[in-house]
């Protein structure tokens, strides 16, 4: 088997939408779909549509940029506990995120009175990396943790 890259990867999970694993396989020189869900596997992306994990396809493109910003700018990525979170004062967004993208939406402790209520989000394990393995070309700030946490 070729040796494949996160940006391969990435290639392969988006021609999922139009073909079969077979004809991906076949497209990047792989030996069967068995080697194209190895390769899909090792960089948490799902194999099927119905997968449970992070799907890539429902996304538009200025979508994922935004996210990439968010966690750019008020997120967290990680590695040790396999999460990307986010802290922000903004109940509309944070619902968002978890409305689009899953995980978990809870308050966080107010330590002073005068200061203003804060929400966290987060998302860990598969659905983590596959958020990352998608965002990656649009993170700026974060994309040097992203490919620390993928490795």
């Amino acid at each position: 088997m070729k040796k494949t890259t996160l940006e391969i990867a990435q290639k392969m999970h988006a021609d999922l939408v139009n073909l079969t694993l077979n004809q991906v396989a076949k497209k990047y020189g792989l030996y069967n779909y068995e080697s194209v869900r190895r390769v899909l596997k090792r960089y948490g992306l799902s194999t099927t549509p119905e997968s449970p994990r992070f799907r890539r396809y429902e996304f538009l493109q200025a979508e994922l940029g935004y996210i990439a910003g968010v966690i750019d700018g008020e997120g967290h990525i990680a590695k040790k506990y396999m999460r990307v979170s986010v802290s922000n004062t903004s109940l509309p967004l944070m619902e968002w995120l978890k409305t689009r993208i899953g995980g978990c939406l809870y308050k966080k402790t107010i330590i002073k009175t005068t200061t203003t209520q804060c929400y966290g989000w987060d998302i860990t394990g598969a659905k983590a990396r596959g958020l990352l393995v998608v965002i990656l070309p649009f993170l700026l700030v974060k994309k040097d943790k992203a490919k620390e946490f993928l490795q």
